[in-house]
């Protein structure tokens, strides 16, 4: 695999000259496995199969095969593209190793729940239950004006079945239900109420634009459109491969006549959780920092802090029905955007019931059952009714759903079928559509960070966008436009402008970047750009599309020249004090590879893994990522083999820096030189040969397997022989 190390640290100022060496660093170093690949000529061929490649070819590929075209894809187009990531993400062998196949029972099975046990009709407003001799007992929803985001407890209280359904009198969307007092909750139903107000209100401003558009446009006719934001928490694109393999071959399959599916290799978060990746793609900027006092009181706050700044009130503005919903009971988005977002339908507080009633936890390692289906069912089906019950008008959701939010990487799995259906059917729907499968960032939970796979995985979250053909080929060059993007650096406020154009889009088709009045309405930060009628340069990088350097997937670091590490005599005090920092971060490299191999006590590390020792730093880069705050790349050989070399990327910083669990990142140290600086691994990374065995046995001790260096095998095989003979048998 190809892997990049970064670190940071204090300020270099015009130092930076007389240690850095003149010639640009070279994307690709020599360790680079995709260009050994391409040297060899017998792969020439392949690389002229993937230039003629379709978009819609991925279908049956392996994660390595798809790993590796992603790069030919990208590295086709022109060699000076200045954002190629170093990875993306495990490999088959890896991700197999990491995250192994689970097979996750029906719910309906699992529960032994496999009939309807409660449900809401909407035409006659009633609950109805189907429980023996009506032995029902049930818990009501709010009403559907009262759902507000964030958290809060479930006040409604049980109530006894009739035996005959139940008038409703408070427009509720949902309840729970269990057929006898003292059992445990069997069912849950959860249903969209159309609001008539919303409908007129969009047909009128509908009516109101088409006839201005008549107007300057000439264009008579108004085409409604569905667009669908349908986020997944932290699924990055490889885990989208890994873990939703009949949901692909799906989009694979789909007819290029009907619907044209692209897949945006490099779609870059800007920053590390759900918040400050969704409210760009809401606000159209980065999230800016929120002291505790203010998000506190944010929290509590019944209002929407964004106002006539988010996505919804500019598509609510242009004749568009809106709905917003989580499927979690947690502040995350309250502290930022207030607890009652502007939107037609709210989708909340099922959740939070869920969290009271079933101790239901987003971030549960084991499958989430709500009565006879998976949990994201519900929001799943509650968006199909949404666009169901507006169609004829427009309409945007955006919903976030977070089978994927836990730190195993595999609850994920029981994703896949239900997604399929989902999409299935809505594909079915009548009027054009859009949907940006996608996700805020890739896993953030568990020790991924700790290798460059997983770090860079979470800088890499999914973006499919499939849509109607009729609409794409309307919009001048956009499936052009869309194929180029798909290979280049994109990110959620390139989504924000993107919305913001396609809510104009069901009364005029041929706006392009020439249409200045509207082109420059549709603001976002940075060098935002609509993905359907731009295309992105080749020279954009992570500072222009306003990315964070600390979360783009391909930063830019300047090489240290030798003399600055190779222990040279200097008396410059400059180098003295950057030396004394590589030499910091490099020892604790090699203390943290030992600390998670050979010194994994509860795995006993030394019976598998070598302890390494460093032999001499081969080279180093370093990057200014803020004030006080560095990045830096650094290399390693050791005694123990010379043909393995071993990577870090740290964060040097003279502020302090907020501690996580030594189970997900490595520990913060001091290095103490002219003033305390804070020290942080970012992640490791080997190169160079390991067999398959020697990973195999150590990932199953729970070990960091493509981080250790193997013992001779018949030493191994003195305390392991089971294992040993197991690993072969498999090979």
């Amino acid at each position: 695999m190809l892997f990049l190390v970064y670190l940071l640290f204090f300020e270099i100022g015009s130092y930076s000259a007389s240690i850095t060496g003149s010639k640009e660093l070279k994307l690709l170093d020599e360790y680079n496995l995709i260009d050994q690949w391409y040297e060899d000529d017998s792969n020439r061929e392949y690389f002229t199969f993937l230039s003629k490649r379709s978009s819609q070819s991925s279908a049956n590929r392996t994660i390595n095969e798809l790993y590796r075209d992603s790069y030919m894809e990208i590295y086709k187009v022109q060699e000076d593209q200045k954002c190629i990531p170093e990875s993306f993400g495990y490999t088959d062998e890896d991700s197999l190793l990491n995250f192994p196949r689970m097979n996750f029972p029906k719910c309906a099975d699992k529960l032994n729940a496999h009939k309807t046990v409660i449900e809401i009709d909407v035409e006659k407003d009633q609950l109805i239950m189907n429980c023996p001799d009506g032995d029902g007992w049930y818990y009501l929803g709010c009403n559907q004006d009262d759902e507000l985001i964030g958290e809060d407890n479930y006040h409604g209280k049980k109530q006894k079945y009739p035996g005959h359904p139940v008038k409703l009198k408070n427009n509720e969307e949902w309840a729970y239900g269990t057929c006898g007092e003292n059992f445990p909750l069997q069912g849950a139903t959860y249903i969209n109420r159309p609001k008539e107000s919303s409908k007129e209100r969009a047909k009128n401003i509908m009516k109101t634009i088409q006839a201005q558009m008549l107007n300057t446009k000439s264009e008579s006719q108004t085409r409604p459109l569905t667009v669908l934001i349908l986020t997944f928490d932290s699924i990055s694109r490889m885990s989208f491969y890994r873990n939703l393999p009949k949901t692909q071959k799906f989009l694979s399959s789909l007819s290029p006549e009907k619907f044209r599916v692209f897949d945006f290799k490099i779609h870059n978060v800007m920053g590390d959780g759900s918040i400050p990746n969704v409210f760009p793609l809401i606000s159209g900027r980065a999230l800016e920092s929120v002291s505790k006092f203010d998000a506190e009181k944010n929290k509590k706050n019944k209002t929407d802090l964004l106002g006539s700044a988010s996505i919804w009130n500019y598509l609510k503005s242009k004749g568009w029905v809106t709905l917003f919903g989580t499927e979690f009971c947690k502040d995350y988005f309250a502290k930022k955007l207030g607890r009652k977002p502007d939107v037609d339908h709210l989708m909340t507080g099922f959740w939070c019931a869920a969290t009271d009633l079933l101790n239901y936890d987003d971030s549960d390692t084991d499958q989430r059952c709500i009565g006879n289906q998976n949990s994201h069912v519900y929001s799943l089906n509650y968006t199909y009714q949404f666009i169901q019950n507006y169609q004829g008008i427009n309409k945007w959701a955006h919903i976030m759903s977070v089978p994927a939010h836990e730190k195993s990487g595999t609850v994920v799995q029981t994703l896949d079928d239900d997604l399929l259906v989902f999409m299935k059917k809505f594909l079915e729907t009548k009027d054009e559509l859009l949907i940006f499968l996608m996700a805020d960032h890739g896993m953030r939970y568990g020790s991924w960070y700790k290798i460059i796979d997983g770090y860079l995985e979470h800088k890499l979250p999914m973006l499919f966008l499939i849509g109607s053909t009729s609409i794409l080929q309307d919009i001048p060059d956009a499936i052009e436009n869309l194929s180029h993007n798909a290979d280049r650096l994109v990110t959620k406020t390139d989504l924000h402008r993107t919305l913001k154009h396609l809510a104009n889009i069901p009364y005029f088709r041929s706006f392009n970047r020439f249409s200045r009045y509207e082109y420059k309405s549709w603001t976002a930060e940075g060098d935002a750009i609509s993905l359907l009628i731009d295309k992105v340069q080749l020279s954009r990088e992570c500072s222009k599309a306003a990315i964070p350097k600390i979360w783009c997937s391909c930063p830019k670091l300047q090489a240290l020249e030798r003399k600055v590490f190779d222990g040279r005599q200097t008396d410059d005090k400059f180098i003295l004090e950057i030396r004394k920092i590589i030499e910091n971060i490099a020892e604790m490299m090699i203390y943290e590879i030992n600390q998670e191999t050979y010194g994994s006590f509860y795995s006993e590390g030394w019976r598998i893994c070598q302890k390494i020792t460093m032999k001499k730093i081969d080279y180093a880069e370093w990057s200014r990522y803020d004030y006080g705050i560095h990045l830096y790349k650094v290399r390693v050989s050791i005694n123990e083999d010379e043909k393995v070399k071993y990577e870090g990327l740290a964060m040097v910083s003279e502020r302090d820096i907020i501690e996580r669990s030594r189970k997900t990142v490595f520990p913060l140290s001091s290095v103490i030189n002219d003033g305390k600086k804070n020290l942080k691994i970012l992640y490791l990374n080997r190169k160079g040969p390991q067999s398959d065995w020697c990973k195999k046995l150590s990932f199953g001790k729970k070990m960091f397997g493509s981080l250790c260096l193997c013992n001779e095998y018949q030493e191994i095989e003195k305390y392991n022989p089971i294992a040993i003979e197991k690993i072969l048998n498999e090979s």
